[in-house]
Parts: structure tokens; C-alpha cells; sequence
């Protein structure tokens, strides 16, 4: 997966890297390594599937949502 500064086009980096030294008050450098933390992976379900379960009844009553019943 691309990385921000990978993500932008040739003409949009010096426009990046001039907000940064706006905002930031230091001059952007590429970073050298790869410092993701977090990682994210999509799965689309099968469209049966959802369907199953929309189609199912909540496990628990209108009392525990904290409304009177």
C-alpha cells in the first residue's frame, strides 16, 4: 500500500511540502523507513450473507438500550 507522500502526483508534492513547512514550521523530509502503525484491510461479505444477517432479530430487548418498555 502507498504511503501519503507516495500517493501524490509530481505536481502536487512541492504544494505538500510547502503546507507542511506552513503548518509544521520545519521543512518536510521524506521519511526513509516505513513507521505505519496501523494497517487496514477491507473484506466485502458475500451479498447473501448480508442479507441473512439483516434479516435477524437483535439478542437483546428494548430494557437493556436503557429506554422503558
Amino acid at each position: 500500500m502507498a504511503r501519503f507522500w507516495e500517493s501524490l502526483s509530481e505536481s502536487s508534492r512541492p504544494k505538500w511540502a510547502e503546507l507542511y513547512k506552513q503548518f509544521k514550521g520545519r521543512e518536510w523530509e521524506k521519511p526513509l523507513r516505513d513507521e505505519r502503525a496501523i494497517q487496514c484491510v477491507g473484506k466485502l461479505e458475500d451479498t447473501e450473507e448480508i442479507k441473512k444477517i439483516m434479516k435477524e432479530t437483535p439478542n437483546y430487548t428494548i430494557d437493556s438500550q436503557g429506554r422503558e418498555g
